[in-house]
């Protein structure tokens, strides 16, 4: 037996935020409510790279999702920059940054290098408050 592809989305808007496949369709019946839908299809395909057309109940595709800080603007049926979620992602880059580096204010490290990352990592502690932030930033370099 072959598996079917197919997408959830909201009834509302069209927009889709999950796929699969399986192999019956009576497991994928959970995502029938009063608000989601399945549609079945023929590919598979990623559910940040189309919508449901709600008049003709087809697969629209769409450029691929930018990156996790944007969400899908269904009036337009484009990506749009989400500043919460633009801000969440430039402080985990920011926290993974930092988190790297923290090897070097241990005791064990010369006062030299220290030193180095000190300003480097304060630079990186201080990202959020560029006037610019969230919209983008400018990220400091790390020493070499």
């Amino acid at each position: 037996m072959s598996n079917v592809s197919y997408v959830v989305y909201y009834k509302d808007s069209g927009k889709v935020f999950a796929n699969g496949s399986a192999s019956l369709v009576t497991s994928v019946n959970h995502f029938e409510t009063e608000e989601t839908s399945v549609l079945f299809i023929e590919n598979d395909v990623d559910w940040d790279e189309c919508y449901v057309d709600l008049e003709t109940l087809t697969l629209v595709k769409i450029d691929k999702r930018p990156s996790y800080s944007y969400v899908l603007n269904m009036d337009i049926k484009q990506w749009e920059k989400d500043p919460e979620l633009s801000a969440r992602e430039i402080r985990l880059e920011r926290d993974r940054l930092l988190a790297n580096t923290d090897w070097t204010q241990n005791s064990d490290v010369t006062e030299a290098t220290r030193n180095l990352y000190t300003e480097y990592r304060q630079q990186l502690r201080d990202i959020t408050t560029q006037d610019s932030f969230p919209e983008s930033v400018t990220w400091p370099v790390a020493p070499n």
